[in-house]
């Protein structure tokens, strides 16, 4: 019975011993199991945030041979992993910039392993676009590199949106140095020209007065590359009244059949309504002329010159993607679009800088498109270029829209010089502007005072100013410009009759102070026909 019973026992606790046994087998392969769900999961999520995100991911040997990529390095080089894992990722990469690629990620160490770069590659659609990328080696125990990870997201807009910033500051800094000289060497001219004009006017001897012709043709030339210069520098604006543009366009068109190869077609699509902006009219003419002009060189075989107008709302997307940012609203659109011969893009990144040009030697300044640019930025608008060689050029231009109607201009110009007796004081601070002014008009018959600053202007106003019937005011003067000079004489007397001359314009300055009461604008250099015209016009009311 004892035997019996303790073998009973022994087989009782061998089984409960296998149980336990088994149990703790099960808990540690459950445990094992957890686990290795657990690290499925967890690579699972890791592969999803590699695959899923929108950066592109790379790994490579120190072959440059790729070993990985994720779904969106695939997408944006228009493949699939197959084709390039076992490729080198240099062939992705313009082949002048694969040198300093590789120069690069070779600097890296174990003591220093990431840096970041930019460089040029070619994407899904075979276009070149800019990527940065973030490069980390892998080293072994041995400070060995044995493969390289990089990161890289797309910057494309990034470096378009510098280049135009740069492109800007250039041209911004141009503009001060071209604004500054035009207006020294625009006052020098008044001289020349006006001087020139008189002698023109009183020489006797046909040979002697020829000279005189040259010598104001040769001016004329140069203050036409001087208001150039100043429309560039966006100084050259002098008037901000509505102007249609369909009838600038009109008188373009009416110049260029003079001047235009008979093979040229020229064809209008004015859809605008109203085709109004506000702007000074014979600065928004020259800037059309201009583009025309280099429309009609660039068609030497004959083609078609298309003007087009129509009314657009621009959102602000658009209008910040433009080469020179403007404010989203209605726009008048002015498309001039040529079958000429194009332009490259080198071309086209330096097309609106002064002087710069692409014709033979004596055939250009370089200055027309520089023109078009400060006038078309002066008035508030932007100007966008589309060509390709052998392609024509397309120019759109964007100028705030207006529903005011233009004023009629009746005014003809004449030829000969007014005569009178009346007083005027001149006001300048130019030595050589207020002598040819004096000898111009005391020469017709006007008694002439002049003053070299708006300062002494205003006390001698204060006292003589009802021996004074006119005043002619430069703009740009020390101490007191133009318009404060204006302002204060108005104090004096309410019903001063006054005249606005000057090289140049900031802003619509000029505008303002003729809204202030200056009865007429003369542009410097200017003929004694010009201002003697001006004289009697104000004088006679």
């Amino acid at each position: 019975y004892y035997q019996y019973k303790t073998t009973i026992w022994l087989v009782s606790a061998m089984v409960l011993l296998l149980v336990v046994v088994n149990l703790a087998l099960l808990v540690n392969v459950m445990k094992r199991k957890r686990a290795e769900t657990a690290l499925l999961m967890s690579e699972e999520r890791y592969r999803a945030v590699v695959e899923d995100t929108p950066v592109l991911i790379c790994r490579f040997l120190p072959d440059c041979k790729i070993t990985y990529v994720n779904a969106a390095y695939c997408k944006y080089f228009g493949t699939s992993a197959e084709a390039l894992v076992g490729s080198s990722f240099l062939t992705l990469i313009p082949e002048p910039d694969q040198q300093t690629v590789m120069a690069n990620i070779s600097s890296l160490t174990a003591a220093d392993p990431t840096q970041t770069h930019e460089h040029p590659v070619i994407a899904a659609d075979g276009k070149t676009r800019w990527q940065r990328w973030t490069n980390r080696g892998i080293f072994d125990g041995n400070g060995k590199v044995v493969a390289y990870q990089s990161i890289g997201e797309d910057i494309t807009e990034q470096k378009e949106m510098e280049q135009r910033l740069r492109q800007a500051e250039k041209m911004e800094a141009i503009g001060h140095l071209a604004g500054g000289i035009a207006h020294d060497f625009n006052n020098q001219l008044g001289g020349v020209y006006g001087y020139a004009d008189l002698l023109e006017t009183h020489l006797k001897d046909e040979k002697l007065r020829s000279y005189a012709t040259n010598i104001l043709v040769s001016a004329g030339r140069a203050a036409e590359l001087t208001g150039q210069l100043l429309a560039f520098s966006r100084k050259g604006k002098h008037l901000s009244v509505p102007v249609n543009i369909h009838n600038a366009i009109e008188e373009v068109i009416a110049i260029l059949e003079h001047s235009i190869d008979k093979r040229i077609q020229i064809e209008r699509d004015l859809q605008a309504t109203p085709p109004t902006t506000i702007g000074d009219p014979s600065q928004l003419q020259n800037a059309l002329l201009n583009i025309a002009l280099n429309a009609r060189d660039a068609m030497r075989t004959g083609g078609q010159l298309l003007f087009a107008t129509e009314v657009k709302e621009l959102t602000q997307t658009y209008c910040d993607a433009l080469p020179h940012s403007i404010p989203s609203g209605r726009y008048l659109s002015v498309i001039v679009t040529d079958s000429g011969c194009g332009m490259d893009e080198e071309t086209q990144q330096r097309m609106f800088e002064p002087f710069f040009t692409t014709k033979e030697t004596g055939k250009g300044t370089g200055m027309g498109l520089a023109s078009v640019y400060g006038t078309i930025r002066n008035h508030k608008g932007a100007i966008a270029v589309e060509s390709a060689l052998g392609q024509g050029t397309t120019c759109r231009i964007y100028l705030p829209l207006t529903d005011e109607a233009p004023a009629e201009d009746s005014a003809e110009a004449r030829k000969a010089a007014v005569t009178g007796t009346s007083r005027i004081l001149i006001v300048d601070d130019e030595e050589v502007a207020r002598r040819i002014a004096t000898d111009m008009l005391v020469e017709l018959g006007y008694d002439v005072r002049t003053c070299a600053n708006g300062r002494e202007a205003v006390s001698l106003y204060q006292t003589s100013w009802q021996e004074i019937d006119l005043v002619i005011l430069d703009m740009v003067m020390p101490e007191l410009n133009g318009r404060d000079t204006f302002e204060a004489m108005l104090k004096i007397n309410p019903h001063v009759r006054a005249i606005l001359s000057s090289g140049y314009s900031i802003d619509g300055e000029a505008q303002a102070i003729l809204d202030r009461g200056v009865k007429t604008f003369v542009g410097k250099p200017f003929s004694q026909a010009e201002l003697s015209k001006a004289v009697a016009q104000v004088l006679r009311g």
